[in-house]
């Protein structure tokens, strides 16, 4: 693959766009929808599913085991996540309940604590019951669906290390999408609609089969007749609801492979990755700065976006780049 990309810089836009869409339903406004599709969020997460599925793909083609692929993605999520969920349930539910910490600090908030970590949810925060919006983070029900997708990966490193095993994968991801869309499927797993799962699976999968077929498409003529094709069929189904979701999310997903394949990265260009912690950080601190400032609505969104790059550049230096250091290091005693 061409050295030449944007992975990062993308990655970042995309978790801004996350909290720039969010405010909007923070503070009881409707999100910006993008021609009837998706959210400027939801696109976000197409965004972030797709790279991860480009980036991964490769990994575990090149990783020994289940275990060792499964170690790296491990180190990725959850020690970002841990002082991520000590913030929402010690920082801010102790500021929020303040005045009645005794009743606040019980088994129950530290379950909340565990159960964040675990990527299992939380039924009561008693953080955001009078927030203007319920919840402490809902940007965490993403990470559920894409750890889901790590497992799945993680199979083809156990079992059948082969390009075909994510094409399969990626038909399967779509079929059941138009499945549970067709049906209106109600089932929750992770208390997160099936049929999502299945959506952000085919853009997860998508990426990694443009990454493990990089050379039979990323030929100018062929880009241009995917993209060609892709923009006319969802234009072409435009109000058919399975249809033009379906399209679009194939779309979105195969644009931002190519855009990032094919723009050279002068701002991030490795050097640091604040996206994650961006996306986890986000959500808690526009909910207080939305429920307890008076300060004008984009105002707020400024002050949130600071607060939250703050708080991200902090993770990504003390805790991020450090459990991630530690993966490289094994590697080069592997190779010695």
């Amino acid at each position: 693959m061409n050295r030449k990309n944007c992975f990062d810089t993308v990655r970042h836009i995309a978790a801004l766009m996350v909290l720039f869409s969010h405010h909007y339903a923070l503070s009881g406004r409707l999100e910006p929808y993008i021609l009837g599709f998706e959210s400027l969020g939801g696109i976000a997460v197409i965004i972030f599913f797709s790279i991860s599925g480009f980036l991964i793909a490769k990994s575990a083609m090149n990783s020994n085991d289940f275990v060792d692929f499964m170690s790296k993605r491990v180190k990725r999520i959850f020690p970002a996540l841990i002082p991520c969920s000590l913030f929402m349930f010690i920082v801010i539910g102790g500021f929020v309940n303040r005045h009645d910490l005794g009743n606040y600090f019980t088994a129950e908030t530290f379950k909340n604590i565990i159960s964040t970590v675990s990527l299992n949810g939380y039924a009561n925060d008693g953080v955001s019951d009078k927030f203007m919006h319920p919840g402490i983070n809902g940007s965490l029900w993403t990470l559920p669906l894409e750890f889901l997708c790590y497992l799945i990966t993680g199979l083809a490193v156990a079992t059948w290390k082969r390009a075909e095993f994510f094409t399969i994968t990626f038909i399967l991801m779509i079929f059941m999408s138009i499945i549970l869309l067709i049906n209106e499927y109600k089932i929750f797993v992770f208390s997160i609609p099936l049929w999502l799962f299945f959506l952000r699976g085919s853009s997860f999968f998508l990426g990694a089969v443009l990454a493990l077929n990089y050379d039979k498409w990323k030929k100018k003529n062929v880009c241009l007749f995917i993209a060609t094709f892709l923009c006319m069929y969802a234009f072409a189904n435009y109000g058919k609801r399975i249809e033009y979701t379906v399209a679009c999310y194939i779309l979105v997903s195969f644009l931002t492979i190519l855009i990032c394949t094919s723009v050279d990265d002068f701002l991030v260009k490795g050097r640091f990755d604040f996206s994650y912690g961006i996306y986890i950080y986000a959500f808690p601190v526009q909910q207080v700065v939305i429920n307890y400032t008076s300060l004008p609505f984009f105002v707020k969104m400024l002050l949130s976006a600071v607060v939250t790059i703050c708080l991200a550049a902090l993770s990504w230096h003390f805790v991020e780049s450090k459990a991630l250091s530690k993966n490289s290091k094994k590697l080069l005693l592997k190779k010695e």
